[in-house]
């Protein structure tokens, strides 16, 4: 018996950041991405989240996983280009 192969299907960054900003604006905030990693409190980031008082409010590692922590991707979907980048 063949097993199925699951097929991702690629987002682009672009697309998986506006989705995650749709879901975070209901509770006022905004993912940004760092002109160049900064280090925000334990370590050096791309990508961290604000506030509407533009205070940060987390600071994200690895954007795939938070993108699915926030439901922005499915377990179908992969971010364009990071498969070859993360793994």
């Amino acid at each position: 018996m063949k097993k199925k192969t699951e097929a991702k299907i690629a987002r682009s960054e672009r697309a998986v950041i506006a989705r995650i900003n749709r879901k975070l604006a209901r509770d006022g905030e905004k993912l940004h991405k760092a002109r160049r990693p900064v280090q925000i409190w334990t370590s050096p980031v791309d990508y961290y989240v604000i506030d509407d008082s533009n205070c940060i409010t987390a600071e994200v590692h690895d954007l795939e996983d938070f993108a699915r922590q926030c439901d922005a991707l499915k377990k179908w979907e992969t971010i364009e280009g990071w498969e070859t980048v993360q793994g």
